[in-house]
């Protein structure tokens, strides 16, 4: 992804230092401005075995494959592709509240949103520990996401033209 101010990458250096989960790392991949500053607070935070920050990658989907859990702290979305991607995967996220993400969720059947940064972390720390609820959120997804498929989005479109064409037809 970008490392622009709007992915808010800065926010993961935050979540690392405070989650206390064994074995918990965080990948961020993706380039731009904010990568340095990322190096940065990874060093001066010495979170180097914690936050592994790896350069764009052409294909990310080997990275999400081999992850437990997607998380998005973006400051704002249209959609978000990058967990609707983890979900055809099988992967819970976490995230911010950005638009999209809670009809994702659906319900918190697939994913965990979160208003502020205190409840990202109980949130993570909680898909993170109870591998019930992990194993149920990651069958979700494989289910929910179907419902997003390029053709059934076509099918949608299709239908509210034909809709708005019906309607304009009877002024």
């Amino acid at each position: 992804g970008r490392l622009d101010n709007n992915k808010n990458p800065l926010f993961l250096i935050d979540i690392a230092k405070t989650v206390s989960i064994p074995n918990f790392e965080i990948y961020i991949i993706g380039d731009g401005e904010l990568k340095a500053k990322i190096k940065e607070q990874i060093e001066i935070n010495n979170l180097n075995e914690k936050v592994i920050l790896l350069n764009y990658q052409k294909n990310p989907y080997p990275y999400i494959a081999s992850s437990d859990i997607l998380i998005c702290c973006s400051k704002s979305e249209g959609f978000p592709t990058t967990i609707a991607e983890g979900m055809i995967l099988g992967k819970p996220f976490v995230s911010m509240n950005v638009g999209g993400v809670e009809e994702l969720s659906e319900n918190g059947n697939c994913g965990l949103v979160a208003k502020n940064k205190y409840e990202f972390i109980d949130n993570l720390q909680k898909l993170m520990t109870n591998f019930e609820l992990y194993n149920k959120m990651s069958m979700n997804c494989f289910k929910y996401i179907k419902r997003f498929s390029p053709e059934k989005q076509r099918e949608k479109v299709k239908k509210l033209l034909e809709n708005m064409k019906g309607n304009n037809n009877n002024d």
